[in-house]
């Protein structure tokens, strides 16, 4: 009888601490090991720590106890001269087989074509660009080899000078495209991813894109397209060429 009477005590007592006797037996059987915070945040404190010496440091100036000049004469000359053969020695044009649509009575040459970087311009521009270099600058250049959502690159820093000088000098060419059927010409056309123009569409990616103090020079795009006009028998259709010119030589 007391024996009983003892059992139901304990019970009791269990239920009135609001313990049964499944959570006691959790309690010993799955008790969780302790855990060293401590240990964590010290970790996590070297991590940081890690991290934070990895990060690049911004760039400081030296103090100058005396006059320092500079002679950017030789830099700047090789920087205008890569400029200068600037857009019709920076691409390659690619035509593949022309077809021949007939409209109302008009026959017309239909050309297929990609105009690309030439790589041997591409990295005579990237090498004098990378001679500017000025850690100091306010000014960059970016020259991206691949696309990527990031717009990874070559990143290079630049006065505002030589920065100035490379986006004004391949921006305001705006890069046309000039066809010749034998000895006649038949004008410009304007492709805005080349051109960097905004004439009837906005171009999602450019050759040359602009941006605040810097150039984004897109060294991996393509562009594909195509251009249609009209021929006569007297045409020399097997000599037509598309030459990427500067737009000061379209009228």
């Amino acid at each position: 009888m007391f024996k009983k009477l003892a059992v139901i005590g304990l019970a009791t007592a269990l239920v009135g601490c609001g313990t049964t006797n499944r959570a006691l037996a959790n309690d010993i059987f799955t008790r969780a090991p302790s855990i060293d915070y401590t240990k964590i945040f010290n970790e996590r404190t070297a991590l940081m720590g890690v991290l934070a010496f990895l990060k690049e440091k911004p760039y400081v100036a030296p103090i100058n106890k005396t006059p320092v000049f500079f002679n950017h004469t030789k830099s700047d000359a090789k920087l205008d001269a890569v400029i200068s053969q600037f857009p019709h020695n920076a691409f390659d044009v690619t035509i593949k087989s022309p077809t021949y649509p007939n409209q109302n009575r008009r026959t017309y040459m239909k050309l297929d074509f990609t105009v690309s970087w030439n790589n041997t311009y591409l990295s005579q521009l990237t090498n004098v660009v990378s001679q500017s270099s000025n850690p100091g600058g306010k000014g960059w250049a970016k020259i991206v080899g691949k696309k990527h959502w990031t717009t990874p690159g070559y990143d290079v820093r630049l006065d505002m000078t030589s920065s100035n000088k490379l986006m004004r000098g391949l921006y305001r060419a705006g890069p046309q495209l000039l066809v010749r059927v034998g000895n006649r010409s038949l004008g410009c056309y304007n492709v805005p991813e080349l051109s960097g123009l905004t004439q009837g569409r906005m171009a999602k990616h450019k050759m040359v894109q602009p941006n605040g103090n810097g150039t984004i020079i897109n060294g991996w795009l393509e562009i594909s397209t195509s251009i249609q006009f009209e021929i006569t028998p007297d045409d020399d259709i097997g000599n037509t060429r598309i030459f990427v010119v500067n737009q000061n030589q379209c009228r």
